[in-house]
């Protein structure tokens, strides 16, 4: 796994664009022939992104996936219900919408949007609802093995004692547009379900980019919101490392830290 530490979204495209590149880039590497002919002359290559030098050779369709999700403004967001309360971010949807923008271009990989035939879903704000993010999150089950995907969430993460097997254990959790603190199980999207679905996602080559530990964003009653958030992202961090190591892990915090938005980066 690549573990970053405090990544803005100013440079996550760049972070991609360098491993769309690290992934197809091989295949300028093992066929020279199509560099330079007997004249050395230079010749066209044929880079395409998400295919390996094998799969550009033989013409290969490489279908590309994209799962975009950021929450700047939740349902029940700066209001305080029981005792728990959830905070408004500023830059989690302008950042989703950044990357989205992004893979759209040529330099990004020319991904396309499902509306328009392609395989890219975006959920900002009001449609970032669970019922939408399951469903946005089920259609990487029809990638094949040759095919690339993308995942990019930008939300608050927080952690809900519950009881299993008559103990109390602390279940991480991503707080998602109509998610109620009161009712995690049933509004919330749990991290160890999000990474089932990366795991069994069929496509050998993928990346997943996560900004999901706003300090103290999220504030549950009787408990420390910096410590719940803090946790949260080190047991985000622990579900990750069980996904496959053919898929690509960049976090905006690390272990120990925290995420924060900077209003003079204008992003998350």
């Amino acid at each position: 796994m690549l573990h970053l530490n405090k990544i803005r979204t100013v440079l996550i495209p760049a972070l991609i664009l360098l491993f769309l590149l690290v992934v197809s880039f091989t295949s300028v590497i093992a066929n020279k022939d199509l560099i330079t002919d007997q004249d050395k002359r230079p010749r066209a290559v044929n880079v395409k992104v998400g295919a390996t030098s094998a799969e550009v050779k033989a013409g290969k369709e490489v279908n590309l996936w994209a799962i975009i999700i950021g929450i700047s403004r939740y349902k029940n967001g700066d209001t305080n219900l029981d005792g728990y309360q959830i905070s408004n971010l500023k830059n989690a949807a302008d950042d989703a919408q950044a990357i989205y923008d992004f893979l759209r271009s040529d330099e990004g990989g020319n991904f396309r949007d499902i509306n328009e035939g392609g395989k890219m879903v975006l959920l900002k704000d009001e449609q970032g609802t669970k019922s939408n993010v399951e469903k946005a999150l089920s259609i990487l089950k029809d990638a094949k093995s040759d095919d690339y995907f993308i995942v990019y969430i930008a939300v608050h993460g927080a952690l809900i004692p519950q009881r299993v097997d008559n103990r109390t254990i602390d279940i991480p959790y991503f707080v998602l547009y109509d998610t109620d603190l009161r009712d995690m199980s049933n509004t919330a999207l749990k991290m160890e379900e999000f990474r089932n679905v990366v795991s069994k996602v069929s496509a050998r080559k993928g990346l997943v980019l996560s900004d999901t530990c706003h300090s103290a964003g999220v504030q549950m009653a009787g408990r420390d919101p910096s410590s719940s958030s803090l946790r949260a992202n080190v047991r985000y961090l622990e579900e990750m490392q069980r996904v496959s190591s053919g898929i690509g892990f960049i976090s905006a915090s690390d272990q120990l830290e925290q995420s924060y938005e900077l209003d003079e980066l204008g992003h998350g």
